[in-house]
């Protein structure tokens, strides 16, 4: 529907576009707006597939790293007794 012609309108004007600058402009960037268009269809809205909270618990487990030798086990105590904490309180 929309999504159909928003990805006619970019092909178009990406066609108008390389009849005025060089075939060099040309990267895959503005290739990947063909393929954004895509993946709007697809996936929807973007707040779905987000990855900012992620980003920030994965960071949360980082500040519980002390030894850069065993960061996995620092991260998995850490977790364990901000569980425990939380559990308890």
């Amino acid at each position: 529907m929309i999504f159909s012609n928003l990805q006619t309108y970019v092909a178009e004007s990406l066609c108008l576009l390389e009849i005025w600058f060089a075939l060099a402009f040309f990267d895959l960037m503005t290739h990947f707006l063909i393929h954004l268009i895509n993946e709007l269809e697809i996936c929807k809205l973007v707040d779905a597939r987000w990855c900012y909270p992620m980003e920030i618990y994965l960071n949360v487990l980082k500040r519980y790293v002390r030894n850069r030798a065993q960061p996995k086990a620092y991260m998995a105590s850490g977790y364990m007794y901000d569980q425990a904490l939380g559990f308890s309180t």
